[in-house]
């Protein structure tokens, strides 16, 4: 295969990952989807203090628009409080509730056990190397972007 077509089946290996990931998230999750979690887990992740939907926008790599949607689908499931910021009365503070502390911490272990069954048929230095490969090609594409 020429370096084209690596670099071709690369870019459409990684898209259909990523839908089979999220699938395969979605079958251990129960009522939130991967991306959900994904969001839930990223907050978490902020630290704490006010977090507005912008800075998780930002944290996350994604738009204001798919964090406020999704968010808003999380604050009527329980999972995230939004309240106006006390810092800046145009922006919408989110923070975790109780509930979906506890999805994070209860399911992690579920969704990792399972995480590790799927990827049993490689080596840790497979896994080593594909890890160190796609973050080459995040900076890549960060750059790129930038």
């Amino acid at each position: 295969m020429s370096a084209a077509g690596k670099e071709t089946f690369v870019m459409g290996a990684v898209s259909l990952l990523s839908n089979k990931f999220a699938g395969f998230c979605d079958n251990q999750l129960g009522d939130v989807t991967y991306r959900q979690w994904f969001l839930l887990m990223m907050i978490q992740r902020m630290g704490d203090g006010e977090k507005s939907l912008a800075q998780i926008a930002d944290f996350t790599g994604t738009s204001r628009q798919n964090v406020k949607h999704m968010a808003t689908t999380l604050e009527q499931r329980g999972y995230l409080a939004m309240t106006p910021s006390t810092t800046d009365r145009r922006a919408t503070s989110v923070s975790l509730t109780r509930k979906g502390k506890y999805l994070l911490t209860h399911r992690q272990d579920a969704l990792s056990a399972e995480t590790e069954r799927l990827f049993e048929p490689l080596s840790p230095t497979e896994v080593d190397s594909l890890a160190v490969g796609l973050q080459k090609l995040l900076l890549a594409v960060d750059a790129y972007e930038g």
